[in-house]
């Protein structure tokens, strides 16, 4: 089909062609970039905090079920509203499949994990996905590759996520099977906001964020029914509990997926994904403000750190001209 063809019946038409280089996708981000991140880095802190609380009274793969029907219905919402087309033309069920198959795995190891770990620390490891995605960026991405000040400012920023983690063994103790589960889900998570930058190029985001979730929402379902119990026990469901389960379904699945997808298509992951490391931040401060979980001066340290990194990483510490391609 040539570009700007109309669009048969129950089609879509791919939406561009891989970006080229531009300037703001090395340069510093704009500030409300920047701002859009640090609401973002907010939001999932407390998705931390939620997914912590409803995973110790709900079965842990009923609870993502539940959450991303949630957010699934959301984006059908959107969708009718925007009168978006949501069939898959042949060419995208395998991608799609795809996306759907990582997506449900890096949330099961996820919950699985979150079911037995503090909110902070749960917060930290999934949050160290950072540190992957500019490895897996410059492999995979053309237009996304590693720089020395990108390298540096990660370094800095996860000395700090490591202040707060050698604190955290030194209470805790080392819990080797659940750091393995939530530290896998990271990685997936890496792979996925790559697969999904790859993915919006050419496709609507829409279409991206609705059949990943009708491929896990059955899967999760079923898991659940299968090797769970309770799920539909009406004294589990207190209202705190659905407060948890429809903040992420609904700000987190919903607004915050959609409103990172839409960051992604604009720019590089690597460029996105350092200011995250800012959310085990607010994971340990709303953790604290929520769930009353101990807190100690190892954050003020990594709050620093983390800080530096973040400016290091998106120039606000260098001087950088890059001319556009």
């Amino acid at each position: 089909m040539r570009r700007g063809a109309p669009c048969p019946a129950g089609e879509w038409v791919r939406v561009s062609s891989p970006p080229t280089l531009r300037q703001s996708d090395h340069a510093r981000l704009p500030l409300s970039v920047a701002l859009a991140i640090l609401t973002l880095t907010a939001l999932w802190g407390g998705n931390a905090v939620a997914l912590s609380y409803s995973v110790h009274l709900l079965p842990p793969i009923g609870a993502a079920a539940a959450r991303f029907a949630i957010g699934l219905v959301f984006f059908l919402i959107c969708a009718a509203l925007q009168k978006t087309p949501l069939a898959l033309p042949r060419d995208m069920w395998l991608p799609m499949g795809l996306m759907g198959a990582l997506f449900t795995v890096q949330i099961i190891l996820l919950n699985l994990g979150s079911a037995r770990d503090l909110a902070s620390r749960q917060s930290l490891l999934i949050n160290a996905h950072p540190l992957f995605v500019p490895l897996m960026a410059h492999v995979w991405l053309k237009d996304d590759r590693l720089s020395r000040r990108t390298i540096l400012g990660v370094s800095v920023a996860f000395v700090g996520m490591l202040w707060m983690f050698r604190e955290a063994l030194q209470v805790r103790g080392y819990l080797l099977l659940v750091d393995a589960l939530i530290t896998a889900s990271a990685v997936l998570l890496a792979g996925k906001a790559v697969y999904t930058r790859a993915l919006v190029a050419r496709y609507h985001p829409f279409q991206i964020l609705v059949w990943q979730m009708v491929v896990a929402v059955p899967i999760f379902l079923g898991l659940s029914l299968a090797t769970e119990a309770d799920l539909f026990r009406p004294a589990l469901w207190t209202p705190a509990v659905w407060g948890a389960v429809l903040y992420q379904g609904i700000v987190v699945a919903g607004v915050c997926f959609l409103w990172w997808t839409l960051l992604l298509k604009r720019y590089p992951p690597s460029r996105l994904t350092v200011g995250f490391f800012a959310t085990p931040i607010f994971g340990a401060l709303f953790g604290r403000l929520i769930l009353k979980e101990p807190i100690s001066s190892g954050l003020v340290v990594a709050i620093v750190l983390v800080g530096l990194g973040i400016a290091i990483t998106q120039g606000f510490l260098a001087a950088e001209r890059i001319k556009s391609a």
